[in-house]
């Protein structure tokens, strides 16, 4: 019988958006699971944070400031990692931005901005990633996409469409690379106390309103997501493909 671990000793994992958010929070359980860890962002001051913290862990990392919807910066880093760490065994595509206007004046320079940073930085990521994923027979994708990928929400269609985008493309990862052993699967968070939601949670009427939608009538913590990044990334989901992990408080369930 097979042996279920969380363990991820040894493994090397790229957190595109690891230096801040859910992102960040993930990047530094995969190194308490074990995990070399790579966390990239654009700031390269995070990017020193966020690898320092990953020393601290006991693993080793790389500091690598990084556009990632710029292929060529996504493609000289994975050349990177696998020169120096032989392969990349987990992707988390945990970037992400959102815009907030009325859809009748949103603005279409905001709109494409989101679906670049959103969904197809995601894409090629995947793309690039798993290219290498292919070669070396085996890897796990992981992309956080979002509630909003299920519910229409006010004032962010863009953002609800890319990241419905990034749920369904998921699913067409996972059946199209399932043959070379690459499982590929979503988190949908629900509500969590980040920058991106920073707008939300000090705006009373707002928070009120997350909060009515909420059966556990609170926000969720970064760190409570990253049981189900840890568990898509081992071996643990050896069986598990194209599938989206629900962490929102029981917002869906909610009924009234």
């Amino acid at each position: 019988m097979k042996k279920v671990t969380f363990d991820l000793t040894g493994k090397v994992a790229l957190v595109i958006g690891g230096t801040s958010g859910i992102g960040e929070a993930i990047a530094l359980e995969y190194a308490a699971w074990g995990a070399n860890v790579i966390a990239v962002g654009r700031r390269a001051d995070r990017c020193k944070e966020v690898a320092d913290q990953i020393r601290a862990a006991g693993v080793k990392t790389l500091e690598y400031p990084m556009d990632a919807t710029d292929k060529a910066q996504v493609e000289a880093l994975c050349e990177k990692i696998v020169a120096e760490f032989g392969r990349i065994d987990i992707l988390c595509n945990s970037a992400g931005i959102n815009r907030r206007h009325f859809v009748e004046d949103f603005p279409l320079e905001e709109y494409d901005e989101v679906m670049d940073i959103n969904t197809r930085s995601v894409f090629m990521c995947c793309q690039i990633v798993g290219r290498h994923m292919i070669k070396q027979g085996h890897g796990k994708i992981v992309n956080i996409s979002s509630m909003a990928a299920y519910f229409g929400m006010n004032r962010i269609v863009p953002y609800c469409a890319s990241k419905g985008a990034v749920m369904q493309m998921s699913k067409a990862f996972a059946v199209e690379w399932a043959k070379y052993n690459i499982q590929v699967n979503c988190i949908a968070p629900g509500y969590f106390k980040t920058d991106l939601t920073s707008g939300l949670h000090k705006d009373p009427e707002a928070e009120q309103r997350v909060l009515k939608r909420n059966p556990m009538q609170r926000w969720g913590e970064v760190e409570e997501l990253t049981g189900a990044a840890i568990y898509l990334s081992s071996d643990a989901s050896s069986f598990v493909t194209g599938s989206t992990v629900v962490v929102d408080g029981g917002m869906s369930a909610f009924g009234v």
